[in-house]
């Protein structure tokens, strides 16, 4: 078989630079499409997940509906504080990693003290740092959208501070924002300031010599045009804004410079960008340059040497020490390349090409759209610098271009690839924002320092690994898959590259399964030093989910299960692995497009290997009840959503729960149901949710009536079969997550989160009331001896029948049977060394024991 060889501490290979694996499988259309097209698309891949989960069956997300939710979130968790004092009170612990960072867009420093910046996350909101860059402590957490794209001090001022959210490289829902706001003490604390229809704010500049008045560039909601686009201005101090420049409505403003000498004269650049489920628009007629000379009163489009027809993003860049100087870059609107850089040298009047003839042409990798910004040193400004996959440096104007950094691939510390902003503190002196966090350079590029330790990842997908207690794997956008815990907290170790989901472990210790975006998976049986393809036998043309859902079986560790249209089973282990599909399609089949109709969900029941659940994103449940040879389809009931997750009870056989994504203004449409006849009949269990979108659900490991449910806006539990729901935590702002798994070696609940990292809650303040510390019941009849084991103990519980099972630290079952009354001898033998539960169930009621294998 194929192998690569790859150490298990593998520097990410990140997905806008390099895959690991096969091809990627067409998601967006069955057609033939350019190279650059393809490349939009598959950049677009993530967004197309955000958007068609919480859309369908809609075309759109329905953001009223989304922000109303939040709100309601907020409400329900105060209104319910007070009689919840050990799910609401108690905090989310950070397991990590803060070493592998996400996606930064903007970066600001104190005007007074070096040591003091800002930055903000895509997702995660502002972060503060008062030393350099060595501890960071979230500052914007009591707000609803914590996208954010543009940070900006008043000159001269350390307290006063300006934010602006939403996504300004407009990768989609829900990075979106509302409005402007401002802080008086430094970043500390923040209020709004209105522009909240702008959605995306892309910059912001104060002028020096009246800091009432204030300019915003807006880019707009890119779900849909509208006019609330364009520049805005306040005279003020933001309590009053008006729209001073407005040119269509599919074209904000982008990129906005101040002459420094002269702050009436100020350059725009226009871009043409449009954001849904079924439109991506990345160019546009209106693309260019506009200029005012009285403060925004009047604008002109620059003309003299640019280009006049469709173009796709352009950014601009001025020179502090000669404000008549500026450069810009055009991307080309066919291949997301550089089309041509421009300077001029008298406003703006006249403009003539930059050489780029020693630039890679595939310098923005096709992605144009989603970096390409130029700047000028405003230290040194014969040295001028590109963002792109890399970072891209001229200091003779460029007669000649170099590369500053390896994106991530030359050492842990050089800067990841796909750079947003950048912060110049001297000459050669600067620090960088990237999609795997900040870097900084003392030497323009020759020496890196990674300067963000900001917990701001972004997973799909986790897992406890049952062979390192308190361990977790994760996949991540952007960063591939990594490993390690609250103890490493810097110091997570990188496993495998690309866009990580979900991984997987056997009982070998030497195994273990990794997942990259669109299903392209691997596997190890050597800890990570050979890996090779796990996906022979799935048709390489079958339409699949951004995140391929695949499981391993709680019964035999040799059978996986994982979902196209349709589901496949593979029996024999991981070198011999061979995919067989034992389902036909189990969607709607293409009705709207392929991306809108795939496999989401996978359940196997952990009472009865035979029973199998899936769903999909076109709003599908199907069960077989004989390992896949006929399945049925049980979505009569459930609302027609993005199904995405399903769970079957460990408790009793024929239970189910299903989550559910979407928004819908005035619709209430219910998030999470349950059956108790293999899906014959539903019942709405959503009680007093707020309407989120939810994205995973767990039975209580001990507990029927104990359910936890993680959604766009934290994580929820109910401890009554979900009468009454409650917010998890005290400290998780208003972020999603998007998995959740048990780790029972160490009582934890672990949540994966779209904004902030892996955190982790203590079981026992799950279980309000019910004390859950040990995992003991009160029972003292109910015994598990000896422990610790060799090859065999016992089950006493006089008197009792029914089903007994044997857990790993994951919940996973590794053996089980039936109680008849009398004690119960189990065989060992065969079960390696660890930590395991011994689980019983009768009349209604869960007892659990711990069992120690030598």
């Amino acid at each position: 078989m194929k192998q690569f060889r790859y150490p298990l501490v593998l520097l990410a290979l990140l997905s806008s630079v390099l895959i690991i694996g096969p091809q990627f499988r067409s998601t967006t259309s069955e057609s033939a499409v350019s190279p650059a097209d393809q490349k939009l698309q598959e950049k677009m891949a993530p967004i197309d997940f955000f958007e068609i989960r919480r859309a369908y069956p809609d075309m759109t997300v329905d953001l009223e509906a989304y922000e109303s939710a939040l709100y309601a979130t907020k409400m329900v968790a105060t209104r319910k504080a007070a009689g919840a004092a050990g799910i609401t009170s108690t905090p989310w612990t950070l397991e990590g990693p803060t070493n592998v960072g996400g996606r930064i867009n903007a970066i600001a420093m104190d005007p007074n003290d070096s040591n003091t910046m800002l930055s903000g996350s895509v997702s995660g909101g502002i972060f503060r740092t008062i030393d350099g860059g060595q501890s960071w402590n979230p500052v914007f957490d009591t707000n609803n959208f914590l996208s954010i794209g543009e940070l900006t001090y008043q000159p001269g001022s350390s307290q006063i501070v300006y934010a602006g959210t939403g996504d300004r490289n407009i990768t989609g829902f829900p990075f979106v924002g509302d409005g402007i706001y401002k802080s008086t003490d430094g970043g500390q604390n923040w209020a709004s300031l209105g522009l909240q229809d702008t959605r995306i704010i892309s910059r912001i500049i104060v002028d020096p010599t009246d800091v009432d008045r204030i300019y915003v560039g807006a880019m707009g909601l890119p779900m849909q045009r509208n006019n609330d686009r364009g520049l805005y201005r306040t005279t003020d101090g933001g309590q009053s804004w008006n729209q001073v420049l407005f040119i269509a409505d599919s074209a904000g403003v982008n990129d906005l410079v101040m002459d420094p000498s002269n702050p009436s004269v100020l350059y725009a650049t226009i871009w043409n960008r449009l954001r849904s489920g079924t439109k991506s628009l990345v160019s546009g007629p209106d693309a260019g340059i506009w200029k005012t000379t009285d403060g925004g009163d009047n604008w002109t489009k620059l003309a003299g040497g640019l280009p006049t027809q469709t173009m796709s993003r352009v950014s601009i860049s001025i020179d502090a020490t000669n404000p008549n100087r500026l450069i810009a870059t055009y991307v080309d609107p066919g291949s997301y390349q550089v089309f041509n850089m421009y300077e001029t040298t008298n406003g703006g009047q006249n403009w003539s090409v930059v050489p780029t003839a020693s630039l890679d042409p595939n310098a923005l990798g096709g992605f144009g759209w989603y970096f390409s910004n130029c700047y000028i040193n405003p230290f040194s400004p014969n040295d001028i610098y590109l963002h792109g996959v890399l970072l891209h440096h001229s200091s003779n104007n460029g007669q000649s271009w170099q590369v500053l950094d390896f994106g991530g691939l030359g050492s842990p510390s050089e800067p990841h690839s796909d750079k947003h902003d950048m912060l110049f503190t001297g000459p050669g002196e600067f620090i960088l924002a990237t999609d795997g966090g900040l870097y900084e350079t003392t030497d323009n590029g020759s020496t890196w320092t990674d300067v963000d330790e900001i917990p701001n990842s972004q997973f799909y997908r986790i897992m406890p690994s049952p062979h390192e207690f308190g361990v977790y794997y994760g996949g991540m956008q952007d960063n591939g898959t990594a490993r390690g815990n609250a103890t490493t907290i810097d110091s997570w170790q990188r496993v495998f590259g690309g866009d990580g989901f979900q991984p997987l472990f056997t009982d070998n210790p030497n195994d273990l399964v990794v997942e990259f975006q669109n299903g392209g998976l691997y596997f190890t049986t050597d800890q990570g030093l050979n890996w090779s393809p796990f996906d022979f036998g799935i048709d390489f043309n079958d339409r699949t989910n951004w995140d391929q859902p695949i499981i391993v079986s709680q019964h035999n560790k040799d059978v996986f299960y994982t979902g196209t249209y349709r589901l496949y089973r593979s029996s024999t282990g991981l070198p011999n692995h061979n995919w067989t599909a034992i389902s036909g399609d189990l969607t709607d089949g293409v009705v709207i497009s392929p991306r809108y109709h795939n496999i989401t969900t996978i359940s196997e029941s952990p009472l009865d290997p035979t029973v199998l659940y899936t769903g999909s994103s076109d709003g599908n449940v199907h069960v077989s009840t004989n390992t896949g040879a006929v399945f049925n389809n049980i979505s009569a009931g459930l609302p027609d959503r993005y199904v995405t997750s399903i769970k079957a009870s460990p408790f009793q056989n024929g239970e189910v729960l299903v989550t559910l994504s979407g928004y819908k203004n005035n619709s209430n449409t219910p998030h999470v149901f349950r059956s108790t006849d293999f899906g014959s009949t539903w019942m709405d269990v959503s009680g007093d949710l707020p309407p989120l979108a939810l994205n995973d659900v767990l039975f209580h490991p001990t507990r029927d009536s104990v359910w936890v449910v993680a959604s766009d806006g934290g994580v929820y539990a109910t401890n009554n079969y979900g009468q009454d729901w409650k917010r998890v935590g005290s400290n998780m702002p208003m972020i999603p997550v998007y998995d959740m798994e048990w780790d029972l070696s160490q009582s934890k609940l672990v949540a994966g989160t779209f904004a902030r990292s892996i955190q982790s809650f203590p079981m026992d303040s799950l279980v309000v009331g019910l004390p859950l510390a040990t995992l003991e019941p009160v029972m003292s009849e109910f015994k598990v001896y000896p422990s610790p084991a060799s090859d065999f103990t016992k089950i006493e519980f006089a008197g009792v029948t029914g089903p007994w099972q044997m857990l790993d630290v994951q919940g996973r079952r590794i053996l089980g049977g039936m109680l008849d009354g009398q004690s119960k001898r189990i065989d060992l033998s065969g079960v390696e060394a660890g930590i395991y539960f011994i689980r019983v169930v009768t009349d209604g009621q869960v007892f659990t024991r711990k069992l120690i294998k030598k």
